[in-house]
């Protein structure tokens, strides 16, 4: 994507969460050339919220 950085801006202005931003800062610091694509950057957020979703999910089923 040619304006990666513009569209996060926009997602944030929308939304008033600064998630894929954040990430995408730690991401090119991670990387160190600053290049990251759209498709890596959803990639890992959405990793991220599923292993959130099951950790809870666990957490859910041990409680009585």
């Amino acid at each position: 994507m040619e304006h990666l950085e513009e569209v996060l801006d926009m997602i944030s202005a929308f939304t008033g969460n600064d998630r894929f931003r954040d990430e995408y800062n730690e991401m090119t610091d991670e990387m160190k050339k600053g290049e990251v694509s759209m498709c890596e950057l959803y990639d890992r957020i959405f990793r991220e919220g599923e292993e959130k979703g099951k950790a809870a999910k666990r957490v859910r089923m041990t409680l009585p």
